[in-house]
């Protein structure tokens, strides 16, 4: 019995122990949200034609191509891109409207 208690190390704050901090439930908490933003996100995404999801990937790479390499990666004339892109946005909207409604 005394070698059993001598190994436990009575405290009162669990967390000071583990080294986390009072605020990680929170942090827990907006990981989880934006987690599933993300699957509502692209949930949504997957619901696009296959032109409008080719041309969102496109248009919004890091960098951001010139609207002449947009076209030429697409076949598309430059003067429908950005207004199929808006669209496109409307409907991908239009998705995560109706899926944070059910």
């Amino acid at each position: 019995m005394l070698r059993r208690t001598s190994r436990s190390l009575p405290v009162d704050d669990l967390e000071a122990i583990a080294g986390t901090t009072g605020g990680t439930a929170a942090a827990v908490e907006d990981e989880l949200l934006r987690t599933e933003e993300y699957q509502a996100v692209w949930q949504a995404f997957g619901q696009l034609s296959s032109n409008c999801q080719r041309l969102l990937r496109v248009a919004f790479a890091d960098p951001p191509p010139r609207y002449e390499e947009i076209s030429a990666a697409l076949d598309m004339p430059i003067g429908s891109i950005g207004p199929t892109r808006t669209r496109c946005l409307a409907t991908l909207r239009i998705f995560l409207t109706q899926a944070t409604a059910d």
